[in-house]
């Protein structure tokens, strides 16, 4: 049998680390965290979490499927691995960025033309 609590708090950490997200526990930062997972990785992220509660209880934890969960923890550490955490802010920057300077040339070229079609220039 395997320690599902361990693999809830491992998980937790990884989706802190990578993601930058804030809870106490796991389905806290399951339920911060919903935009930025894939369903797959959540429904598996969810099943470990469920996994770890019924652990304590010993005529729950027969429901327990270890293959399962095993594969959901695998599933959601590989997606977590590929996440860089860096090129993720570097893209909203620039894409802030952009989005900032697009309004500016936007504003510019209405501002000229009505004071181009006001006479003034």
């Amino acid at each position: 049998m395997t320690d599902y609590s361990q693999m809830a708090d491992r998980l937790a950490e990884a989706l802190a680390s990578k993601l930058r997200l804030k809870g106490a526990s796991l389905g806290e930062k399951l339920r911060r965290g919903q935009r930025l997972l894939p369903r797959k990785v959540r429904e598996a992220a969810a099943l470990i979490d469920r996994a770890a509660a019924l652990e304590g209880h010993p005529k729950l934890a027969v429901q327990i499927d270890d293959a399962k969960v095993q594969a959901a923890y695998d599933l959601c550490m590989k997606h977590l691995k590929a996440v860089n955490p860096w090129e993720k802010r570097k893209d909203l920057l620039i894409s802030t960025g952009l989005a900032v300077v697009g309004a500016l040339v936007v504003t510019a070229l209405v501002t000229g033309s009505l004071l181009g079609w006001r006479g003034f220039l």
